[in-house]
Protein backbone atom coordinates (compact mmCIF):
# COMPACT_ATOMS: atom_id res chain seq x y z
CA UNK A 1 0.00 0.00 0.00
CA UNK A 2 0.92 3.29 -0.50
CA UNK A 3 0.77 4.90 2.74
CA UNK A 4 2.30 4.03 6.45
CA UNK A 5 0.50 2.60 8.63
CA UNK A 6 -0.24 5.91 10.90
CA UNK A 7 -0.50 7.94 7.81
CA UNK A 8 -3.63 5.51 7.26
CA UNK A 9 -5.32 6.33 10.95
CA UNK A 10 -4.27 9.84 10.30
CA UNK A 11 -6.85 10.27 6.97
CA UNK A 12 -10.28 8.84 6.03
CA UNK A 13 -9.29 6.22 3.39
CA UNK A 14 -10.80 7.45 0.48
CA UNK A 15 -8.88 7.61 -3.02
CA UNK A 16 -9.58 11.61 -3.34
CA UNK A 17 -7.61 12.39 0.31
CA UNK A 18 -5.09 9.69 -0.64
CA UNK A 19 -4.00 11.48 -3.21
CA UNK A 20 -3.74 14.74 -2.05
CA UNK A 21 -1.57 13.33 0.61
CA UNK A 22 1.00 11.93 -1.66
CA UNK A 23 1.43 13.39 -4.63
CA UNK A 24 1.31 17.43 -5.66
CA UNK A 25 -1.75 19.02 -6.51
CA UNK A 26 -0.89 20.16 -9.61
CA UNK A 27 -0.22 16.28 -10.71
CA UNK A 28 -3.33 15.07 -9.89
CA UNK A 29 -5.80 18.19 -11.59
CA UNK A 30 -3.27 17.25 -14.69
CA UNK A 31 -4.28 13.72 -14.35
CA UNK A 32 -7.58 14.40 -13.51
CA UNK A 33 -8.17 16.98 -16.21
CA UNK A 34 -6.70 14.63 -18.92
CA UNK A 35 -8.53 11.76 -17.79
CA UNK A 36 -12.01 13.86 -18.02
CA UNK A 37 -10.74 15.03 -21.76
CA UNK A 38 -10.44 11.23 -22.04
CA UNK A 39 -13.50 10.39 -21.27
CA UNK A 40 -14.96 13.36 -23.36
CA UNK A 41 -14.58 10.86 -26.37
CA UNK A 42 -16.21 7.96 -25.60
CA UNK A 43 -19.93 7.75 -26.13
CA UNK A 44 -20.91 5.46 -23.13
CA UNK A 45 -19.97 8.80 -21.26
CA UNK A 46 -21.54 12.16 -22.48
CA UNK A 47 -24.73 11.82 -21.10
CA UNK A 48 -23.08 11.84 -17.56
CA UNK A 49 -22.32 14.70 -15.20
CA UNK A 50 -18.93 15.66 -14.59
CA UNK A 51 -19.45 15.07 -10.90
CA UNK A 52 -20.00 11.40 -11.67
CA UNK A 53 -17.26 11.45 -13.94
CA UNK A 54 -14.59 13.06 -11.74
CA UNK A 55 -14.90 10.21 -9.44
CA UNK A 56 -13.99 7.63 -12.10
CA UNK A 57 -11.07 9.71 -13.01
CA UNK A 58 -10.11 10.25 -9.92
CA UNK A 59 -9.72 6.54 -9.56
CA UNK A 60 -8.26 6.05 -12.91
CA UNK A 61 -5.61 8.63 -11.79
CA UNK A 62 -4.89 6.77 -8.25
CA UNK A 63 -4.75 2.92 -9.58
CA UNK A 64 -2.29 4.83 -12.45
CA UNK A 65 0.15 6.09 -9.94
CA UNK A 66 -0.35 2.98 -7.44
CA UNK A 67 0.40 0.21 -10.50
CA UNK A 68 3.29 2.40 -11.53
CA UNK A 69 4.67 3.11 -8.07
CA UNK A 70 4.51 -0.86 -7.69
CA UNK A 71 6.45 -1.27 -10.88
CA UNK A 72 9.15 1.26 -10.25
CA UNK A 73 9.12 3.21 -7.00
CA UNK A 74 11.84 5.24 -7.42
CA UNK A 75 12.03 6.99 -11.31
CA UNK A 76 8.42 7.09 -10.46
CA UNK A 77 8.36 9.29 -7.76
CA UNK A 78 11.24 11.50 -9.02
CA UNK A 79 8.72 12.07 -12.18
CA UNK A 80 5.52 12.39 -10.85
CA UNK A 81 7.29 14.94 -7.95
CA UNK A 82 9.50 17.21 -10.02
CA UNK A 83 8.72 17.33 -13.29
CA UNK A 84 5.19 16.47 -14.99
CA UNK A 85 6.00 16.57 -18.71
CA UNK A 86 8.96 13.96 -17.77
CA UNK A 87 9.32 11.28 -20.45
CA UNK A 88 12.11 9.49 -18.89
CA UNK A 89 9.74 6.46 -18.17
CA UNK A 90 7.38 5.72 -21.28
CA UNK A 91 3.70 6.27 -20.42
CA UNK A 92 4.62 7.39 -16.57
CA UNK A 93 3.53 11.14 -16.77
CA UNK A 94 0.57 13.20 -18.74
CA UNK A 95 -0.30 16.54 -19.97
CA UNK A 96 -3.64 17.27 -19.05
CA UNK A 97 -4.04 18.84 -22.81
CA UNK A 98 -3.15 15.57 -24.27
CA UNK A 99 -5.81 12.96 -24.73
CA UNK A 100 -3.17 10.61 -26.36
CA UNK A 101 -0.63 10.77 -23.40
CA UNK A 102 -3.82 10.52 -21.00
CA UNK A 103 -5.00 7.25 -22.90
CA UNK A 104 -1.33 5.91 -23.13
CA UNK A 105 -0.90 6.26 -19.38
CA UNK A 106 -4.15 4.60 -18.05
CA UNK A 107 -4.16 1.42 -20.60
CA UNK A 108 -0.30 1.48 -19.88
CA UNK A 109 -0.16 -0.16 -16.82
CA UNK A 110 -3.30 -2.25 -17.53
CA UNK A 111 -5.29 0.12 -15.05
CA UNK A 112 -7.91 -0.37 -17.69
CA UNK A 113 -7.70 -4.02 -18.25
CA UNK A 114 -10.59 -5.30 -20.15
CA UNK A 115 -11.98 -1.81 -20.42
CA UNK A 116 -14.04 -2.86 -23.58
CA UNK A 117 -16.66 -6.16 -23.69
CA UNK A 118 -19.44 -4.55 -21.94
CA UNK A 119 -17.46 -2.54 -19.00
CA UNK A 120 -17.92 1.03 -20.39
CA UNK A 121 -21.99 -0.12 -20.26
CA UNK A 122 -21.99 -1.15 -16.90
CA UNK A 123 -20.15 1.95 -15.59
CA UNK A 124 -22.27 4.45 -17.54
CA UNK A 125 -25.59 2.56 -16.03
CA UNK A 126 -23.64 2.37 -12.29
CA UNK A 127 -22.63 5.79 -12.72
CA UNK A 128 -26.38 7.31 -14.11
CA UNK A 129 -28.46 4.96 -11.32
CA UNK A 130 -26.10 4.56 -8.32
CA UNK A 131 -26.12 0.74 -8.88
CA UNK A 132 -24.21 -1.24 -6.61
CA UNK A 133 -22.74 1.82 -4.51
CA UNK A 134 -20.39 2.45 -7.33
CA UNK A 135 -18.79 5.58 -5.87
CA UNK A 136 -18.58 4.57 -2.56
CA UNK A 137 -16.44 1.65 -4.57
CA UNK A 138 -14.42 4.19 -6.40
CA UNK A 139 -13.36 5.80 -3.45
CA UNK A 140 -11.84 2.60 -2.07
CA UNK A 141 -8.59 1.95 -2.33
CA UNK A 142 -8.90 -1.44 -2.62
CA UNK A 143 -11.29 -1.58 -5.78
CA UNK A 144 -9.28 -2.48 -8.48
CA UNK A 145 -9.82 -2.63 -12.32
CA UNK A 146 -10.33 -6.38 -11.76
CA UNK A 147 -13.40 -5.52 -9.80
CA UNK A 148 -14.62 -3.28 -11.95
CA UNK A 149 -14.51 -6.04 -14.97
CA UNK A 150 -16.03 -9.21 -12.77
CA UNK A 151 -19.16 -6.90 -11.87
CA UNK A 152 -19.37 -5.95 -15.17
CA UNK A 153 -19.64 -9.56 -16.22
CA UNK A 154 -21.85 -10.44 -13.48
CA UNK A 155 -24.17 -7.28 -13.84
CA UNK A 156 -24.48 -8.68 -17.52
CA UNK A 157 -25.71 -11.74 -16.70
CA UNK A 158 -28.50 -10.98 -14.51
CA UNK A 159 -29.29 -8.62 -16.93
CA UNK A 160 -29.61 -11.72 -19.84
CA UNK A 161 -31.14 -13.88 -17.58
CA UNK A 162 -34.08 -11.95 -17.21
CA UNK A 163 -34.75 -11.67 -20.69
CA UNK A 164 -34.20 -15.71 -21.01
CA UNK A 165 -36.91 -18.28 -20.94
CA UNK A 166 -36.46 -21.68 -18.54
CA UNK A 167 -34.29 -24.00 -19.48
CA UNK A 168 -35.87 -28.15 -20.23
CA UNK A 169 -36.45 -30.14 -17.03
CA UNK A 170 -33.55 -32.06 -16.39
CA UNK A 171 -33.27 -34.11 -12.71
CA UNK A 172 -31.74 -32.18 -9.80
CA UNK A 173 -28.51 -33.72 -7.92
CA UNK A 174 -28.08 -32.26 -4.83
CA UNK A 175 -24.76 -30.75 -3.87
CA UNK A 176 -23.05 -29.89 -0.93
CA UNK A 177 -21.79 -26.08 -0.86
CA UNK A 178 -24.41 -24.94 -3.26
CA UNK A 179 -25.76 -20.87 -2.53
CA UNK A 180 -29.24 -20.73 -1.98
CA UNK A 181 -31.67 -20.54 -5.47
CA UNK A 182 -28.86 -22.17 -7.46
CA UNK A 183 -28.83 -26.19 -8.53
CA UNK A 184 -27.13 -28.53 -11.04
CA UNK A 185 -29.84 -30.74 -13.03
CA UNK A 186 -28.81 -33.55 -14.83
CA UNK A 187 -30.35 -33.47 -18.52
CA UNK A 188 -29.02 -37.38 -18.40
CA UNK A 189 -28.13 -37.34 -22.75
CA UNK A 190 -25.41 -36.03 -24.44
CA UNK A 191 -27.64 -33.63 -26.54
CA UNK A 192 -30.56 -31.62 -25.87
CA UNK A 193 -31.94 -29.18 -28.58
CA UNK A 194 -33.45 -27.23 -25.83
CA UNK A 195 -30.92 -26.97 -23.75
CA UNK A 196 -28.97 -25.29 -26.85
CA UNK A 197 -31.80 -22.89 -27.38
CA UNK A 198 -31.59 -22.09 -23.49
CA UNK A 199 -28.35 -21.15 -23.68
CA UNK A 200 -27.57 -19.70 -27.23
CA UNK A 201 -25.44 -22.97 -28.81
CA UNK A 202 -25.69 -26.24 -30.27
CA UNK A 203 -26.73 -28.45 -27.26
CA UNK A 204 -23.67 -30.44 -27.62
CA UNK A 205 -24.22 -31.76 -31.32
CA UNK A 206 -21.07 -33.20 -31.81
CA UNK A 207 -21.67 -35.16 -29.03
CA UNK A 208 -19.54 -38.61 -27.88
CA UNK A 209 -21.03 -41.76 -26.14
CA UNK A 210 -20.95 -41.81 -22.67
CA UNK A 211 -21.92 -37.72 -22.49
CA UNK A 212 -23.93 -36.16 -20.29
CA UNK A 213 -25.31 -32.52 -19.92
CA UNK A 214 -25.24 -31.04 -16.51
CA UNK A 215 -26.79 -27.41 -16.39
CA UNK A 216 -26.79 -24.87 -13.79
CA UNK A 217 -30.23 -23.18 -12.90
CA UNK A 218 -31.12 -20.27 -11.06
CA UNK A 219 -34.35 -19.99 -9.16
CA UNK A 220 -36.68 -19.72 -11.80
CA UNK A 221 -34.83 -23.04 -13.93
CA UNK A 222 -32.78 -20.21 -16.25
CA UNK A 223 -29.82 -22.22 -17.31
CA UNK A 224 -26.78 -20.39 -16.73
CA UNK A 225 -24.08 -22.99 -17.54
CA UNK A 226 -23.94 -25.64 -19.67
CA UNK A 227 -21.13 -28.44 -18.66
CA UNK A 228 -20.14 -32.15 -20.77
CA UNK A 229 -19.42 -34.49 -18.60
CA UNK A 230 -17.81 -38.17 -20.38
CA UNK A 231 -17.05 -41.21 -17.64
CA UNK A 232 -15.55 -38.36 -15.15
CA UNK A 233 -13.86 -36.01 -17.61
CA UNK A 234 -15.37 -32.66 -18.07
CA UNK A 235 -15.45 -31.52 -22.16
CA UNK A 236 -17.09 -28.95 -22.70
CA UNK A 237 -17.94 -25.94 -20.12
CA UNK A 238 -19.50 -22.87 -21.63
CA UNK A 239 -21.97 -19.81 -20.10
CA UNK A 240 -24.32 -18.13 -22.57
CA UNK A 241 -23.81 -18.11 -25.85
CA UNK A 242 -20.64 -19.73 -25.72
CA UNK A 243 -18.63 -17.94 -23.52
CA UNK A 244 -16.52 -18.39 -20.90
CA UNK A 245 -17.74 -18.67 -17.31
CA UNK A 246 -17.56 -15.35 -15.12
CA UNK A 247 -16.15 -15.57 -11.80
CA UNK A 248 -19.42 -15.13 -10.22
CA UNK A 249 -20.16 -18.71 -11.15
CA UNK A 250 -17.09 -20.28 -9.56
CA UNK A 251 -18.50 -20.85 -6.11
CA UNK A 252 -21.36 -22.73 -7.71
CA UNK A 253 -18.71 -24.72 -10.01
CA UNK A 254 -16.50 -26.30 -7.12
CA UNK A 255 -19.43 -28.14 -5.96
CA UNK A 256 -19.58 -29.97 -9.28
CA UNK A 257 -15.78 -30.87 -9.48
CA UNK A 258 -15.87 -31.99 -5.98
CA UNK A 259 -19.42 -33.72 -5.58
CA UNK A 260 -20.76 -37.22 -6.93
CA UNK A 261 -24.33 -38.30 -8.64
CA UNK A 262 -25.86 -41.13 -7.58
CA UNK A 263 -22.77 -42.32 -5.43
CA UNK A 264 -20.13 -41.93 -8.54
CA UNK A 265 -17.84 -39.24 -9.04
CA UNK A 266 -18.90 -36.35 -11.72
CA UNK A 267 -15.15 -35.09 -12.76
CA UNK A 268 -12.50 -36.68 -11.87
CA UNK A 269 -10.32 -34.96 -14.84
CA UNK A 270 -10.84 -31.51 -16.51
CA UNK A 271 -9.88 -32.37 -20.21
CA UNK A 272 -11.70 -29.43 -22.12
CA UNK A 273 -11.81 -29.31 -25.84
CA UNK A 274 -14.75 -28.81 -27.94
CA UNK A 275 -15.39 -25.63 -29.96
CA UNK A 276 -13.84 -22.51 -28.99
CA UNK A 277 -11.47 -24.52 -26.15
CA UNK A 278 -10.18 -21.34 -25.16
CA UNK A 279 -13.81 -20.14 -23.84
CA UNK A 280 -14.05 -22.87 -21.42
CA UNK A 281 -14.03 -22.86 -17.49
CA UNK A 282 -10.31 -23.65 -16.97
CA UNK A 283 -9.12 -24.79 -13.21
CA UNK A 284 -6.51 -21.81 -13.85
CA UNK A 285 -9.95 -19.24 -13.57
CA UNK A 286 -9.89 -19.77 -9.92
CA UNK A 287 -8.10 -18.54 -7.13
CA UNK A 288 -5.20 -19.81 -5.73
CA UNK A 289 -7.16 -20.84 -2.45
CA UNK A 290 -10.23 -22.21 -4.23
CA UNK A 291 -7.90 -24.10 -6.62
CA UNK A 292 -5.55 -25.71 -3.14
CA UNK A 293 -9.13 -26.30 -1.55
CA UNK A 294 -9.63 -28.70 -4.94
CA UNK A 295 -5.92 -30.53 -5.23
CA UNK A 296 -6.45 -31.36 -1.62
CA UNK A 297 -9.45 -33.60 -2.32
CA UNK A 298 -8.57 -34.54 -5.75
CA UNK A 299 -4.49 -34.33 -6.45
CA UNK A 300 -5.79 -35.98 -9.51
CA UNK A 301 -7.71 -33.82 -11.26
CA UNK A 302 -5.64 -32.27 -13.36
CA UNK A 303 -3.71 -35.13 -14.76
CA UNK A 304 -5.00 -37.40 -17.20
CA UNK A 305 -2.91 -40.71 -15.98
CA UNK A 306 -3.20 -40.30 -12.83
CA UNK A 307 -7.29 -39.74 -12.85
CA UNK A 308 -7.00 -43.17 -14.63
CA UNK A 309 -4.79 -45.01 -12.36
CA UNK A 310 -7.12 -43.60 -9.09
CA UNK A 311 -10.13 -44.94 -11.51
CA UNK A 312 -8.29 -48.17 -11.95
CA UNK A 313 -7.56 -48.58 -8.89
CA UNK A 314 -3.74 -48.84 -9.90
CA UNK A 315 -4.32 -51.77 -12.05
CA UNK A 316 -1.76 -51.19 -15.73
CA UNK A 317 -3.50 -53.25 -17.89
CA UNK A 318 -7.25 -51.66 -16.70
CA UNK A 319 -5.61 -48.12 -17.38
CA UNK A 320 -4.42 -49.54 -20.71
CA UNK A 321 -7.81 -50.60 -21.29
CA UNK A 322 -9.10 -47.24 -20.68
CA UNK A 323 -6.89 -45.43 -22.38
CA UNK A 324 -7.15 -47.54 -25.55
CA UNK A 325 -11.09 -46.83 -25.23
CA UNK A 326 -10.91 -43.30 -25.32
CA UNK A 327 -8.89 -42.75 -28.08
CA UNK A 328 -9.97 -45.86 -29.75
CA UNK A 329 -6.85 -47.23 -30.33
CA UNK A 330 -4.84 -50.21 -29.17
CA UNK A 331 -1.62 -48.94 -28.36
CA UNK A 332 1.05 -51.68 -27.86
CA UNK A 333 2.57 -50.57 -24.51
CA UNK A 334 1.76 -47.96 -22.02
CA UNK A 335 4.98 -47.56 -20.09
CA UNK A 336 4.49 -45.21 -16.71
CA UNK A 337 8.00 -45.97 -15.30
CA UNK A 338 9.90 -44.14 -18.32
CA UNK A 339 6.73 -41.88 -19.30
CA UNK A 340 5.64 -42.84 -22.60
CA UNK A 341 2.98 -44.83 -25.01
CA UNK A 342 4.67 -47.36 -27.56
CA UNK A 343 2.07 -46.49 -30.63
CA UNK A 344 3.13 -49.11 -33.52
CA UNK A 345 6.58 -50.76 -33.84
CA UNK A 346 8.20 -52.01 -37.24
CA UNK A 347 10.33 -54.59 -38.34
CA UNK A 348 10.82 -53.63 -41.68
CA UNK A 349 11.78 -49.58 -42.84
CA UNK A 350 9.09 -50.02 -46.22
CA UNK A 351 6.15 -51.32 -43.74
CA UNK A 352 6.61 -48.12 -41.33
CA UNK A 353 6.83 -45.13 -44.40
CA UNK A 354 3.56 -47.06 -46.07
CA UNK A 355 1.66 -46.71 -42.55
CA UNK A 356 2.62 -43.02 -42.31
CA UNK A 357 1.38 -43.00 -46.18
CA UNK A 358 -1.80 -44.03 -45.95
CA UNK A 359 -3.03 -44.21 -42.09
CA UNK A 360 -1.67 -40.78 -40.88
CA UNK A 361 -1.37 -36.86 -42.08
CA UNK A 362 2.39 -37.31 -42.64
CA UNK A 363 3.76 -36.31 -45.81
CA UNK A 364 5.52 -38.74 -47.26
CA UNK A 365 5.89 -37.81 -51.25
CA UNK A 366 9.30 -37.23 -51.35
CA UNK A 367 10.25 -40.29 -49.45
CA UNK A 368 11.62 -42.97 -52.16
CA UNK A 369 9.90 -46.01 -52.11
CA UNK A 370 12.28 -48.68 -50.92
CA UNK A 371 11.17 -52.13 -52.31
CA UNK A 372 9.14 -52.02 -55.75
CA UNK A 373 10.76 -48.94 -57.45
CA UNK A 374 13.96 -48.35 -55.41
CA UNK A 375 15.96 -50.24 -58.06
CA UNK A 376 14.66 -48.61 -60.72
CA UNK A 377 16.76 -45.90 -60.20
CA UNK A 378 18.79 -45.00 -63.53
CA UNK A 379 22.45 -42.65 -63.67
CA UNK A 380 23.25 -41.92 -66.96
CA UNK A 381 26.95 -41.86 -68.04
CA UNK A 382 29.08 -40.85 -70.57
CA UNK A 383 32.37 -42.45 -71.25
CA UNK A 384 34.66 -39.33 -70.46
CA UNK A 385 33.09 -39.53 -66.84
CA UNK A 386 33.09 -43.19 -66.64
CA UNK A 387 37.24 -43.13 -67.19
CA UNK A 388 37.28 -40.15 -64.53
CA UNK A 389 35.58 -42.36 -62.42
CA UNK A 390 37.64 -45.06 -63.13
CA UNK A 391 40.97 -42.86 -62.08
CA UNK A 392 39.50 -42.21 -58.64
CA UNK A 393 37.70 -45.69 -57.60
CA UNK A 394 39.03 -48.24 -59.30
CA UNK A 395 40.31 -50.85 -57.08
CA UNK A 396 44.13 -52.40 -57.34
CA UNK A 397 42.90 -55.62 -59.27
CA UNK A 398 40.51 -53.60 -61.74
CA UNK A 399 43.21 -51.58 -62.16
CA UNK A 400 45.67 -54.59 -63.46
CA UNK A 401 42.90 -56.06 -65.05
CA UNK A 402 42.60 -53.25 -67.10
CA UNK A 403 46.51 -53.29 -67.76
CA UNK A 404 45.96 -56.76 -68.57
CA UNK A 405 42.93 -56.32 -71.30
CA UNK A 406 45.20 -53.46 -72.53
CA UNK A 407 47.96 -55.13 -73.61
CA UNK A 408 45.53 -58.34 -74.97
CA UNK A 409 43.89 -55.29 -77.24
CA UNK A 410 47.41 -54.42 -78.80
CA UNK A 411 48.70 -58.09 -79.66
CA UNK A 412 45.59 -57.99 -82.30
CA UNK A 413 46.56 -54.04 -83.54
CA UNK A 414 49.24 -53.17 -86.14
CA UNK A 415 52.21 -51.40 -83.48
CA UNK A 416 51.44 -48.04 -83.90
CA UNK A 417 54.03 -45.65 -82.59
CA UNK A 418 51.64 -42.78 -82.34
CA UNK A 419 48.89 -44.06 -80.36
CA UNK A 420 48.78 -43.71 -76.46
CA UNK A 421 47.69 -47.20 -75.57
CA UNK A 422 45.53 -46.68 -72.29
CA UNK A 423 42.70 -46.39 -70.80
CA UNK A 424 41.08 -44.22 -73.53
CA UNK A 425 42.41 -45.56 -76.21
CA UNK A 426 40.99 -49.30 -75.10
CA UNK A 427 37.18 -47.34 -74.05
CA UNK A 428 37.36 -45.42 -78.12
CA UNK A 429 38.60 -48.93 -79.24
CA UNK A 430 36.40 -51.62 -77.56
CA UNK A 431 32.62 -50.80 -77.18
CA UNK A 432 32.96 -53.53 -74.32
CA UNK A 433 35.43 -51.96 -72.38
CA UNK A 434 33.59 -48.25 -72.59
CA UNK A 435 30.24 -50.21 -71.50
CA UNK A 436 32.01 -51.87 -68.81
CA UNK A 437 32.68 -48.77 -67.79
CA UNK A 438 29.84 -46.62 -67.71
CA UNK A 439 27.42 -49.32 -66.37
CA UNK A 440 29.67 -49.97 -63.75
CA UNK A 441 29.88 -46.30 -62.66
CA UNK A 442 25.98 -46.03 -62.50
CA UNK A 443 25.72 -49.11 -60.75
CA UNK A 444 27.89 -47.26 -58.17
CA UNK A 445 26.05 -43.46 -58.44
CA UNK A 446 22.71 -46.09 -58.35
CA UNK A 447 23.16 -48.08 -54.93
CA UNK A 448 25.48 -44.89 -53.63
CA UNK A 449 22.34 -42.59 -53.54
CA UNK A 450 19.90 -45.32 -52.61
CA UNK A 451 22.08 -45.53 -49.77
CA UNK A 452 22.30 -41.69 -49.08
CA UNK A 453 18.65 -41.46 -49.98
CA UNK A 454 17.98 -44.36 -46.90
CA UNK A 455 20.64 -42.64 -44.58
CA UNK A 456 18.49 -38.96 -44.95
CA UNK A 457 14.91 -40.63 -44.43
CA UNK A 458 16.67 -42.69 -41.25
CA UNK A 459 18.21 -39.70 -40.10
CA UNK A 460 15.22 -37.76 -40.69
CA UNK A 461 13.35 -39.93 -38.70
CA UNK A 462 15.93 -40.29 -35.90
CA UNK A 463 15.54 -36.98 -34.48
CA UNK A 464 11.98 -35.02 -35.75
CA UNK A 465 9.51 -35.14 -33.29
CA UNK A 466 6.44 -33.89 -34.96
CA UNK A 467 3.57 -31.33 -33.83
CA UNK A 468 1.86 -33.45 -31.11
CA UNK A 469 4.86 -34.95 -29.99
CA UNK A 470 5.24 -38.41 -31.93
CA UNK A 471 8.78 -39.43 -32.38
CA UNK A 472 10.11 -42.40 -34.27
CA UNK A 473 12.95 -44.01 -32.08
CA UNK A 474 15.06 -46.79 -34.08
CA UNK A 475 15.73 -49.95 -31.57
CA UNK A 476 19.37 -51.48 -31.42
CA UNK A 477 18.03 -54.49 -33.34
CA UNK A 478 17.03 -51.94 -36.64
CA UNK A 479 13.51 -52.22 -35.60
CA UNK A 480 11.32 -49.20 -35.42
CA UNK A 481 8.82 -48.12 -32.75
CA UNK A 482 6.58 -44.76 -33.08
CA UNK A 483 5.98 -43.39 -29.41
CA UNK A 484 4.69 -40.48 -27.37
CA UNK A 485 5.51 -38.89 -23.60
CA UNK A 486 2.62 -39.53 -21.41
CA UNK A 487 2.50 -35.43 -20.90
CA UNK A 488 1.86 -35.27 -24.60
CA UNK A 489 -0.68 -37.96 -25.18
CA UNK A 490 -2.75 -36.07 -22.11
CA UNK A 491 -2.70 -32.94 -23.98
CA UNK A 492 -3.43 -34.32 -27.49
CA UNK A 493 -6.47 -36.10 -25.14
CA UNK A 494 -7.02 -32.80 -24.72
CA UNK A 495 -7.16 -31.57 -28.12
CA UNK A 496 -8.84 -34.31 -30.00
CA UNK A 497 -11.46 -34.10 -27.71
CA UNK A 498 -15.17 -33.65 -29.90
CA UNK A 499 -13.44 -33.58 -33.20
CA UNK A 500 -13.70 -36.63 -34.12
CA UNK A 501 -9.97 -37.55 -35.40
CA UNK A 502 -8.77 -40.80 -35.12
CA UNK A 503 -5.19 -40.98 -33.51
CA UNK A 504 -3.53 -41.67 -36.86
CA UNK A 505 -4.58 -38.48 -38.10
CA UNK A 506 -2.57 -36.43 -35.07
CA UNK A 507 0.68 -38.24 -36.78
CA UNK A 508 2.17 -35.68 -38.77
CA UNK A 509 5.69 -35.98 -40.39
CA UNK A 510 6.58 -34.30 -42.86
CA UNK A 511 9.46 -34.96 -45.14
CA UNK A 512 11.31 -33.24 -47.34
CA UNK A 513 14.21 -34.62 -49.90
CA UNK A 514 17.31 -32.80 -50.04
CA UNK A 515 17.64 -29.98 -52.66
CA UNK A 516 20.48 -31.08 -54.64
CA UNK A 517 19.11 -35.12 -54.60
CA UNK A 518 20.34 -37.50 -53.18
CA UNK A 519 24.24 -38.39 -53.85
CA UNK A 520 26.78 -40.30 -52.95
CA UNK A 521 29.05 -43.21 -54.29
CA UNK A 522 29.14 -46.75 -53.73
CA UNK A 523 33.06 -48.34 -54.24
CA UNK A 524 32.46 -51.59 -53.19
CA UNK A 525 29.47 -52.25 -55.76
CA UNK A 526 31.30 -50.85 -58.84
CA UNK A 527 33.92 -52.29 -58.18
CA UNK A 528 32.12 -55.88 -58.05
CA UNK A 529 29.91 -55.22 -61.03
CA UNK A 530 33.70 -53.44 -63.30
CA UNK A 531 35.36 -56.89 -62.39
CA UNK A 532 32.84 -59.01 -63.39
CA UNK A 533 32.68 -56.90 -67.07
CA UNK A 534 35.89 -56.43 -67.64
CA UNK A 535 36.99 -60.29 -66.69
CA UNK A 536 34.43 -60.85 -69.66
CA UNK A 537 36.10 -58.64 -71.48
CA UNK A 538 39.47 -59.83 -71.15
CA UNK A 539 38.10 -64.03 -71.24
CA UNK A 540 36.73 -62.72 -74.77
CA UNK A 541 39.58 -61.02 -76.07
CA UNK A 542 42.22 -64.27 -75.15
CA UNK A 543 39.24 -66.42 -76.95
CA UNK A 544 39.69 -64.02 -80.32
CA UNK A 545 43.67 -63.66 -79.82
CA UNK A 546 43.68 -67.90 -79.51
CA UNK A 547 41.23 -68.42 -82.49
CA UNK A 548 43.45 -66.00 -84.84
CA UNK A 549 46.80 -68.15 -84.19
CA UNK A 550 47.90 -70.02 -86.72
CA UNK A 551 47.65 -74.16 -85.64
Amino acid sequence: MLLKFKEWLLIESTVGQILKIRYRPEIIQAGIAGALKWLGTKAWARNLSKDKLTSFARWGVYQFLRAEEAKNPHPIQAILRTDLKSTAVPGSAWDGADTTAWTRAISGPGVMIGFEGGVPDYLAFAMANGAYNIFNKLNNPDYTPENLKDESEEWHVNVASKERSAGPEGRPVPLDGMPAGWQWVSLDKGYCKEEGDAMGHCGNAGYRDGDNIYSLRDSRNVAHLTFIVNNGVLGESKGFGNNKPSKQYHSMIIPLLLGEDNGQEIVGHIRGGGYKPENNFHFEDLTKEQQQFILQRKPYILDYFDFLKNKSKGDPEAVKKLIDDDFGFEFEKIDFGNGFAKVKSWDDFQDMITWLKNDTQSDMKEVPDFEDGFMDWHFNTDTRSAIDTFGYSASPENEKLMEEIIELMKAGEPEDEDSDYDIEWAAENNYEVSRALRFSAEDGMRIGAEGDALQHVTKYFGKEVDDNGFEMVRMSGGNWELRISLSNLSKLHGDMAGSGESLGNMVKFDYKAPYHGYSGFDDDVYNERLSEMLGEVKDSLSDKLVAQSPV
